[in-house]
C-alpha cells in the first residue's frame, strides 16, 4: 500500500508540455535564438495584402501563437543577415482555410495547445535561409519548447 501511494505522490504534477525538432530543414542557419518567454495568447492574423494573389490566392494570414520574449539564455548570429535578439515570437498553428499550417509540426501545435496564457516555456528556434526549386526565403523554424 505505502508503494503505491509513493507511485502516485511522485506522478502527481508530472504533467508537463515539451516538444524537440531533431532535423532541421535544408539551409544556412542566419541565427539561434534561445530564449525564456510568456506565452501571450493566439492570434488570428488576416492577410496583409502584399502580393498580385492577395487576398484570394495567398497563404497569408492565420492563427498564430505569440510568446514574449522574457530573456535570452544564449544568441548566436553567424552572418550578418541572422535576426537580432527579438522582444516577441509568434508560430503559425492553422492556415487562413483553417487547416494545419503544414510547416509547423502536429507535435508542436499540440505542445502549444497545452499551455496557458502567462505561462513561461523555454523557446529556441532557427533562423534558417532556405534555398529550394521553387524559391528562396528565411523560415524560423522552433527547435524545442518546454516548461
Amino acid at each position: 500500500m505505502f508503494a503505491f501511494l509513493l507511485v502516485g505522490l511522485s506522478l502527481t504534477g508530472c504533467l508537463s508540455v515539451s516538444y524537440q525538432r531533431l532535423e532541421m530543414p535544408d539551409g544556412v542557419t542566419l541565427a539561434k535564438h534561445e530564449t525564456r518567454a510568456r506565452y501571450e495568447h493566439l492570434l488570428e492574423q488576416p492577410c496583409r495584402h502584399m502580393t498580385a494573389f492577395c487576398p484570394d490566392q495567398c497563404d497569408h494570414g492565420g492563427v498564430y501563437a505569440v510568446f514574449t520574449i522574457e530573456s535570452y539564455t544564449h544568441y548566436q548570429q553567424f552572418t550578418e543577415y541572422g535576426d537580432e535578439p527579438q522582444e516577441s515570437f509568434a508560430i503559425r498553428l492553422w492556415m487562413p482555410n483553417g487547416s494545419p499550417d503544414p510547416e509547423t509540426p502536429t507535435a508542436l501545435r499540440k505542445t502549444i495547445g497545452d499551455l496557458d496564457a502567462g505561462q513561461t516555456v523555454t523557446l529556441h528556434w532557427n533562423h534558417i535561409y532556405r534555398i529550394t526549386e521553387q524559391g528562396n526565403f528565411p523560415v524560423r523554424t522552433v527547435t524545442y519548447l518546454a516548461e
